[in-house]
């Protein structure tokens, strides 16, 4: 840990700080950055805030946007338009901790006009476009790493850059047992001996050759004049074609069998981690690894995301990789663009606004939201097989007929008012009931249902409800593709005093979705206490 701090503040002292920033359009000197002055007046406002702010203060660039820390666990992405917003949303994930995780999006109204700014960017500030709009995405604090990437990548180009290899090193390459590998290394060889001269060029037509028929002093001479060669050769490669090289991104992908354009990336990345330079240890990294351990760990992070979850990670290289709270390697980003419908993309930003008078620069925030109501504990029911043993499309028809004495007059059944008719004797989960009396009685607490039933079923499920006497607080039904997760957290957002969270349900894939909810927050919410409870079979145990 000694190890990983010195070398994150060396890292803090290398950064160059980005002259990027926000401006009043009246601020012709661009005097007065408003940045930092926004985030610290909407900071209390944002969902889910209080985390404890002990790390040094960061700014720096992210894509299209200017980055701020919030506290030890969160930073704020802002960004001067919605399209470059948009390009951030699927950047990162919610349920993926492979990735940087983010906790919510949201937008900030200002009622005069700023421009963003780049200094040294391809747009003056005359050009810039100003705007009273202020888009922004709050996501985990990860520590960026550049290290691990950088040093792997140098390793390898230190076999693959002909200006960086030796003769050696060459042999040593040439050893691999792969024939193309062993063809590459020969016409490098070749290509060396044709500037000695003819003489040498017959002598020695290939590196087998040489190896077996040069003597002692010949190879210590040739040694010495390869290097003679290599130096000026910056841009030619052992393992290219057309004078491009094969990156190590490319390497790998297809030592994982994720790409087929290198053949022979199986033997070539087996011999690097074998090899001594793999061995050592990088001049500055924040784990006491070796480049060995630090290639497979690249490995391990590209394989989970682009072959166990199927992710598209396109954008591998030295800026993509960071450090979690715990040390583990992440990517910062997957680099998948944004959604070209930006109606879509807004809507995901409209769901937090907060509203900033400026005038004056008097900051003073606006309220058009509920602001947090002293809710500490917040619990969450679900409705067919949690609170009432409701039965299922073809035992429901049947017993709609039986009562009615007349053909169920529908295809479907769970989006039907008739699946909740008073006549079919719905009984309650005693189970579940008993702890839907003991948690709505809290003078404190908030008691909603989240069910899948269609969200113009809610009239008839909240009469429902009410005749056999339950109260809730809300109702938040299906409404397109939104889950039950997302609705939730979209509800807790509004209730940031919340402090306890008690979901029952008895769908695999609902109680996932809370799980994921809980994990993401946990990040940074020591103080949270999320119980999920399985209803099934009429008994609520607890999960997690």
């Amino acid at each position: 840990m000694k190890l990983l701090m010195e070398n994150w503040r060396s890292y803090l002292n290398e950064l160059k700080q980005l002259d990027e920033e926000f401006y009043f359009t009246s601020d012709e000197e661009r005097a007065n950055p408003l940045a930092r002055k926004i985030v610290n007046l909407i900071l209390k406002n944002l969902p889910s805030s209080g985390g404890a702010q002990s790390s040094e203060l960061l700014q720096a660039s992210g894509a299209e946007g200017i980055v701020l820390s919030l506290d030890d666990y969160r930073v704020i992405k802002m960004f001067h338009s919605i399209d470059n917003a948009a390009k951030n949303l699927p950047l990162v994930s919610k349920d993926v901790p492979e990735t940087a995780q983010v906790y919510s999006v949201g937008k900030i109204l200002l009622d005069q006009p700023v421009i963003y700014f780049k200094k040294g960017s391809t747009y003056t500030p005359t050009e810039a476009e100003a705007t009273k709009e202020i888009f922004y995405i709050v996501m985990q604090r990860v520590k960026p790493d550049p290290y691990v990437y950088n040093y792997v990548e140098l390793a390898y180009e230190s076999f693959n850059r002909i200006s960086y290899i030796n003769l050696d090193k060459l042999v040593l390459l040439h050893n691999i047992e792969d024939e193309e590998i062993k063809s590459r290394t020969n016409e490098v060889f070749s290509k060396f001996m044709a500037t000695l001269g003819e003489e040498y060029q017959a002598k020695y037509p290939n590196i087998e050759t040489f190896l077996s028929t040069a003597t002692r002093k010949q190879k210590n001479v040739i040694t010495n004049q390869f290097s003679q060669f290599r130096k000026p050769k910056t841009k030619e490669f052992v393992f290219g074609a057309d004078g491009r090289p094969v990156e190590l991104k490319q390497l790998l992908l297809n030592y994982l069998g994720i790409m087929s354009t290198v053949p022979y990336a199986e033997n070539l990345v087996n011999f690097l981690l074998n090899s001594e330079q793999f061995q050592k240890r990088p001049k500055k990294s924040f784990t006491s690894n070796t480049l060995r351990e630090d290639l497979q760990d690249i490995m391990n992070l590209i394989k989970t995301l682009r072959i166990d979850k199927n992710i598209p990670w396109n954008d591998i290289h030295r800026e993509q990789f960071g450090r979690n709270k715990k040390n583990d390697l992440i990517a910062l980003d997957l680099g998948v663009k944004g959604d070209a419908n930006m109606k879509a993309a807004a809507s995901q930003f409209n769901k937090n606004v907060n509203k900033i008078s400026t005038r004056g620069e008097q900051f003073k925030l606006l309220e058009n939201k509920q602001k947090s109501s002293g809710v500490k504990v917040l619990n969450v029911f679900d409705f067919d097989g949690t609170l009432f043993d409701t039965p299922d499309a073809d035992t429901g028809k049947k017993d709609y007929e039986r009562a009615f004495k007349t053909q169920y007059p529908h295809k479907g059944w769970f989006g039907k008012e008739e699946s909740l008719s008073d006549e079919l004797d719905i009984p309650p989960i005693k189970s579940t009931n008993q702890f839907y009396r003991k948690l709505s009685q809290r003078p404190d607490s908030l008691t909603i249902v989240i069910s899948d039933r269609a969200f113009f079923l809610k009239d008839r499920l909240s009469q429902f409800l009410s005749d056999r006497g339950y109260k809730f607080d809300d109702i938040l039904l299906k409404k397109g593709n939104i889950g039950k997760g997302e609705r939730l957290q979209d509800f807790w957002e509004n209730h940031q005093d919340v402090q306890e969270i008690n979901v029952f349900d008895d769908m695999e894939s609902a109680l996932d979705q809370y799980i994921n909810l809980k994990d993401l927050y946990s990040i940074y919410r020591d103080d949270l206490q999320f119980n999920i409870y399985r209803v099934s079979n009429g008994a609520v145990r607890k999960i997690k």
